[in-house]
């Protein structure tokens, strides 16, 4: 309500205020997690969202920064949110790929599994969502374990290696990734409307008409 932008970081699980006018930044809240991936404001409500990684859990954030777990996913990492509109949150996963509809009392169901490592953004259009969906492959190295603590559940895959959003940030000629978008109707109807033989997407963003622009890593391009 100040015209201040929030910055989340990694590691660390702070966020920042910075003033749209000076540039000047201002501790704003500090989470119990590693990562912050992804910030929602909700500016009728005077509340921030918050997705965070290790562990994977959506945080209420008020004017004062002061917090409140409202879901935990189980997952390692909630690498994307958006507005479903009425209140209703979406949110996508890593290492599992689950993308997830969360009530106001947080209360949560899954909407999809997709075979893939990590649902890395999430874009609203008009009666659907859009899905930025990334797989890697270390062929080399063997299946990383189970995250400790999560209930992994029918259909869930286990993580081939970390993510470059993920954790470890490895370069694209240490890890294989594939990737592709993704239309999930609201009646249920899925899609996919462009894919990646080789590299991963980034960000999502819903535009004029329509339209929907994807970033995607390695190559720096957007479609």
């Amino acid at each position: 309500s100040d015209a201040s932008l929030l910055a989340g970081t990694t590691p660390g699980g702070r966020i920042f205020a910075v003033d749209g006018r000076t540039g000047a930044s201002r501790p704003f809240a500090k989470l119990p997690a590693e990562h912050v991936w992804a910030l929602l404001s909700d500016a009728k409500g005077g509340r921030t969202y918050a997705a965070t990684g290790i562990p994977g859990q959506v945080f209420v954030i008020d004017a004062k920064g002061k917090e409140r777990l409202l879901w935990d996913s189980g997952d390692k990492h909630v690498m994307a949110l958006a507005s479903g509109g009425k209140g209703v949150l979406l949110a996508g996963t890593a290492d599992q790929a689950i993308l997830y509809r969360i009530h106001p009392d947080g209360r949560a169901e899954a909407l999809h599994d997709f075979e893939a490592n990590e649902i890395r953004a999430i874009a609203r259009v008009s009666g659907a969502t859009y899905l930025a969906v990334n797989a890697f492959d270390r062929p080399s190295e063997a299946p990383a374990p189970p995250v400790p603590g999560a209930q992994p559940g029918k259909g869930t895959k286990l993580p081939a290696g970390p993510a470059p959003a993920s954790g470890a940030q490895p370069r694209a000629a240490q890890v294989k990734s594939h990737a592709a978008v993704y239309r999930l109707d609201d009646d249920g109807g899925i899609e996919e409307v462009l894919a990646l033989a080789d590299g991963y997407f980034t960000a999502l963003l819903a535009g004029p008409g329509g339209q929907v622009y994807a970033a995607s890593g390695t190559q720096g391009k957007i479609h």
